[in-house]
């Protein structure tokens, strides 16, 4: 068995079947007017002319003003009961809910928040700000954060970090926080071809990552392996037939080759 460097950091097996290369690739009331009571005996007579008028303040007038006074508070509809505004929309509306990054090492990023159900939200750069180089992440409407991880792609090294969600304080951004690769291919080849219809796994030492691949002409000879732990020993295994399986181990660093 021979093993070979290759270019980009591959690794090459060749075996009897197989090549195979390991590549780090959110209420009214009334007033009554007073009445003219005559006494018995006493015949009325017509006022004289002089007092046919009513003096202003006299009973008559008292009585009209009463009149008037008590139709018109009957008239008088009682003052509605002052009530605060409706709130409108925006008022209603809840701040949104962030979370707050400080990033502590160079490099480019991007982020995005995902859920053991859900990772398909596409990843966004993240922009950190300030001297202190703080980037300030709404989170998706809905989302809980005790059920999802903010998820962080280096750019340059395709190194990968998962980090719990808090939306208190500042969390922290180091090296120490990326703990995989973004992806392993592992490229399976006989005479310069792709293999078609081999087995490829990949395994942790703590069995914490074991996924594997048929080859299919879809795969032009390549397996491909998503969030691949870092610092741990991980195993590719291919088989292929009645040939026996080759197998090959690598500890994968956070300074692998792209």
């Amino acid at each position: 068995m021979i093993f070979r460097r290759t270019q980009a950091g591959e690794i090459a097996l060749i075996g009897r079947a197989a090549l195979m290369a390991l590549a780090m690739g959110t209420g009214t009331g009334g007033v009554v007017g007073a009445q003219d009571k005559t006494p018995a005996g006493v015949s009325r007579s017509a006022p004289p002319a002089a007092s046919s008028q009513t003096p202003s303040g006299a009973t008559g007038g008292a009585n009209s003003n009463a009149a008037s006074s008590s139709t018109s508070k009957s008239n008088t509809p009682a003052s509605p009961t002052t009530s605060a505004p409706p709130a409108t929309g925006r008022q209603n509306l809840a701040a949104p809910v962030t979370m707050s990054l400080k990033k502590s090492l160079p490099g480019e990023f991007l982020y995005r928040f995902v859920t053991k159900a859900d990772s398909s939200q596409a990843p966004v750069p993240l922009t950190a700000t300030g001297a202190d180089n703080l980037a300030v992440l709404p989170l998706p409407a809905g989302l809980k954060p005790a059920d999802a991880q903010l998820e962080i792609i280096d750019t340059g090294r395709g190194n990968l970090a998962r980090l719990p969600i808090a939306t208190t304080g500042v969390t922290e951004l180091t090296e120490s926080g990326f703990k995989f690769v973004q992806s392993v291919s592992v490229p399976v080849q006989t005479k310069g071809k792709g293999v078609v219809g081999a087995s490829v796994a990949l395994t942790s030492q703590s069995k914490s990552y074991n996924r594997s691949v048929l080859l299919t002409p879809a795969n032009g000879g390549v397996a491909l392996f998503e969030n691949v732990p870092l610092g741990e020993p991980v195993t590719v295994t291919v088989r292929y037939g009645a040939h026996p399986a080759e197998s090959q181990t690598k500890t994968l660093t956070t300074d692998h080759p792209a």
